[in-house]
């Protein structure tokens, strides 16, 4: 029997979400009924977990709360920080992975366990970070009011971060935090699917991220454009990529046949950020490999339409920040596990198990040899 092949899923609904909206062809993005242009850069990662937690922002108070019970809950179980501290000598990435694995199962599935996790992933991220550097000590010691952005910075940097990097990272968490049915959203909600733990489906999810077709692309995209160096070397560079039929970093999605609306608030954050005649100067350079590789790739891929994505900008406003690339990922980790979370327990609240087709392409009628 003949059947269309959706391969990579596209175009198959599988459920109904009230969490967020990603329209590619307008190229916006709404969280909760909030189009996200409007909440980068006046709300904070703490305010983004009430709205999707609780459907509306939360006020101070509230805030205060949910920026409380993370810090709490980054201080880790023993089986957690001991799985931390055997995997110092390994990538961040990895290391995140292994301790979210070694965190105790809960029993439920609500917005008090998801507080808890983006608490424990916070925690291993910034705990695992302070090992290496060998000064765990300066994990504890950020407990001021400005929220989680705050703690992972300090925890990231050890030292107390100023006002404009806490509003970057914010920018940078709340940008991150939640984008539809991405990979690793389907495989927390397919593991909840099954019945099973939110720390089950958020270790799935972090195993997912890693890929370098989801969330490992920051990190090597830096490295391209620190190598490239100056904008008369972008063209010749893209053009040699595309001879090579290598993938140009940072360009091109799933979703988007437009810009992609992160790269947009996450390039104006940057601007923000940016001080020093040398900062301002990267973002001019960053700017520039934007356009001409978008143009250079309209020349060469003209059906592909390979529009600039969110990648190249996280890449950007992460190394403003002063985080290690090796850090790109799990800082993503962090703020994408709140949209993790608040799909989970969407998923819990009306659950059917994701079970998807296949259609079997192999031999028939085989017969063992002598029987």
């Amino acid at each position: 029997m003949s059947v269309h092949i959706y391969r990579g899923l596209e175009g198959v609904t599988f459920a109904e979400t009230a969490l967020s909206e990603v329209d590619g062809l307008a190229g916006r993005v709404t969280i909760r009924g909030y189009d996200l242009r409007d909440l980068v850069g006046v709300v904070t990662f703490d305010d983004i977990v009430g709205l999707l937690f609780g459907e509306s922002l939360p006020n101070p108070t509230e805030r205060g709360a949910i920026a409380a019970s993370i810090r709490a809950a980054a201080i880790l179980p023993t089986a957690a920080r001991s799985a931390v501290s055997h995997a110092v000598t390994i990538d961040p990435m990895d290391a995140l992975r292994a301790a979210t694995a070694a965190l105790p199962s809960p029993k439920n599935t609500d917005s008090a366990t998801a507080l808890s996790l983006i608490g424990n992933v916070a925690g291993i991220l910034t705990l695992h970070h302070r090992l290496r550097q060998g000064d765990p000590g300066s994990l504890s010691e950020e407990r001021d009011s400005r929220g989680t952005s705050a703690f992972l910075l300090h925890g990231i940097l050890g030292q107390t971060p100023t006002d404009a990097q806490v509003r970057a990272l914010d920018a940078y968490l709340v940008t991150m935090s939640e984008h539809g049915m991405n990979a690793s959203t389907f495989v927390a909600r397919c593991v909840i699917s099954t019945g099973s733990d939110m720390v089950s489906a958020l270790a799935a999810a972090v195993g997912s991220l890693k890929g370098p077709r989801h969330g490992g692309v920051p990190g090597p995209l830096l490295h391209d454009l620190l190598a490239i160096g100056e904008a008369s070397k972008i063209e010749p560079w893209v053009r040699d990529q595309v001879a090579q039929k290598k993938r140009i970093l940072g360009f091109g999605h799933r979703v988007y046949k437009v810009r992609d609306p992160r790269a947009e608030v996450l390039a104006k954050a940057s601007l923000a950020l940016a001080q020093t005649d040398k900062e301002k100067s990267l973002c001019a350079f960053v700017q520039e490999f934007d356009a001409i590789t978008t143009q250079t790739l309209a020349e060469l891929k003209p059906t592909h339409n390979l529009q600039v994505n969110v990648e190249l900008y996280a890449a950007l406003i992460l190394h403003l920040l002063s985080v290690p690339a090796d850090l790109f990922t799990p800082l993503f980790a962090a703020g994408r596990t709140a949209g993790w979370c608040a799909h989970m327990i969407e998923q819990h609240g009306d659950n059917r198990l994701i079970h998807p087709e296949v259609s079997y392409v192999g031999p028939r009628g085989r017969e063992i040899a002598g029987i």
